[in-house]
């Protein structure tokens, strides 16, 4: 039987990054329910600020945008001797920190100064993610293991819909300005563990030295090969990558307008509360977790993520929109059920992409053990902050313009199509992660190996 007795060649987690993930965890789970308990409750901030409902969309569109952008600047902190992705990850969660408090002790009777810590929400993650994975690029060198520490340390975005958001809904309930002061503190304790944490995952110059010492040792058990040749070769490698990038714009367009019009749904057809539209809240945390662990279970198992994979997610996507407002008309219970299966299958392609895209990159030359300088983590969060913005703007626009929830689902339907149909191309151009095979595995075990004893006698050294 496949599964976790492959150890370390498949998808199994190294058990020296125990720690790195688990805190990754921590810190992404405070950050990412910081940016997204905004959505649901879109009506109540509206309601606290003083303002339409569209103008909060326009503010969530500001750190969306914010979210798309900043990942342009990775590349280049990502060779920073002041910067590099230790102190990106650090000052990312200490933004996330100083902004969430300055709205919890202000609220929002400024709104500009609102507008202006919402954006830094964009800022810090838009640094955060990309950094993160190409922390993880540089810390395990096998694909295999690098796509199941990424599955796992997504388990953070189901957590946050699970626990986090309605934990914000309850708090807001009880005053506007406590989960921005109750996230606020736990951000800064975030910023404190992230890091204790990567000083402990080693320093930049150990981490250089470690990559070069299994750089040589993986040069030397493979063949002399030609160069690879002209920006076509470039453009080979990445393209069908970029089409699994229009992909999930396309899908993360979907998702963000059903999930700012979620709240306004559950008030406006069925009278939900602020409490009743947190507690409902746990069936979205439920199909994001759900959606994380069989990722990770996927992964354990075969140790590959498939564009196959990717497009069952967009065929799901459309039969859950397009069920959506069907079982919306039957009551609350069958429409939250369909918005459930909505977000499972968006988060199972999400983490597939981002598995796949780096998995792809690296077999094609194009990313290299390294990370690539931060290309392809900047790529894959630009083109899904994108979508956000996109998907945010419109999401006002096609409640109030095209009937509700009906809208929504035939909007998230046709939008879903169009991410399968470029999922499918990059399925037809050959962007399918290889396997290696056992020749591979044994020398990508010894790499990994030699990488461990040049760390240890490093750590032992200091």
């Amino acid at each position: 039987m496949r599964g976790f007795e492959d150890g370390a060649m498949r998808g199994g987690v190294p058990p020296r990054l125990g720690r790195f993930v688990l805190s990754m965890i921590y810190a992404k789970f405070i950050l990412a329910t910081s940016r997204r308990a905004l959505y649901p409750f879109a009506p109540e901030v509206g309601r606290a600020a003083g303002v339409s409902e569209q103008t909060v969309a326009f503010t969530l569109a500001v750190m969306q945008i914010c979210y798309a952008l900043v990942p342009l600047l990775v590349p280049a902190l990502a060779r920073a001797k002041c910067a590099g992705p230790d102190a990106t990850l650090v000052g990312a969660c200490a933004l996330f920190a100083l902004a969430q408090l300055v709205v919890g002790i202000l609220g929002a009777s400024s709104f500009a100064m609102f507008v202006a810590c919402i954006g830094c929400f964009g800022v810090g993650k838009g640094l955060f993610d990309p950094m993160l994975q190409l922390k993880i690029r540089r810390l395990v060198r096998i694909p295999e293991q690098r796509s199941a520490v990424t599955a796992l340390i997504e388990i953070s975005w189901g957590l946050s819909s699970l626990i986090g958001i309605p934990l914000s809904g309850f708090l807001m309930a009880a005053g506007f300005r406590l989960p921005f002061l109750a996230f606020g503190g736990l951000c800064v304790t975030a910023t404190v563990a992230t890091a204790l944490q990567l000083r402990r995952t080693r320093s930049e110059q150990q981490d250089d030295a470690a990559s070069a010492a299994a750089g040589a040792a993986e040069a030397a058990r493979q063949p002399p090969q030609a160069p690879a040749s002209s920006t076509a070769t470039a453009v080979a490698s990445h393209a069908p990558v970029g089409a699994l990038w229009l992909g999930m714009f396309a899908a993360c367009s979907a998702t963000d307008c059903l999930f700012l019009n979620y709240g306004v749904w559950l008030e406006e057809d069925f009278g939900f509360s602020v409490v009743q539209v947190a507690s409902a809240t746990f069936v979205v945390g439920a199909a994001d977790l759900s959606a994380e662990l069989f990722n990770s279970w996927l992964l354990a198992r075969r140790g590959v993520t498939t564009t196959r994979l990717i497009c069952a997610g967009h065929a799901g996507s459309v039969v859950a929109y397009l069920a959506l407002p069907l079982l919306g008309r039957m009551g609350a219970a069958p429409g939250l059920v369909a918005a459930g299966f909505a977000i499972f299958s968006f988060e199972v392609t999400l983490v597939a992409m981002l598995g796949a895209s780096s998995m792809i990159t690296s077999q094609r030359g194009g990313g290299g053990s390294n990370g690539g300088g931060g290309f392809v983590e900047a790529g894959a969060v630009c083109f899904q902050g994108l979508g956000r913005v996109v998907g945010t703007l419109v999401a006002p626009l096609v409640w109030r313009r095209c009937g509700g929830m009906l809208g929504v689902g035939l909007c998230g339907a046709g939008i879903s199509l169009l991410a399968l149909a470029c999922s499918m191309w990059a399925w037809w151009a050959g962007a399918e992660p290889e396997e290696p095979d056992a020749t591979a595995k044994a020398a990508l075990g010894e790499v990994a190996t030699c990488e461990v004893e040049v760390v240890q006698k490093q750590a032992a050294a200091v």
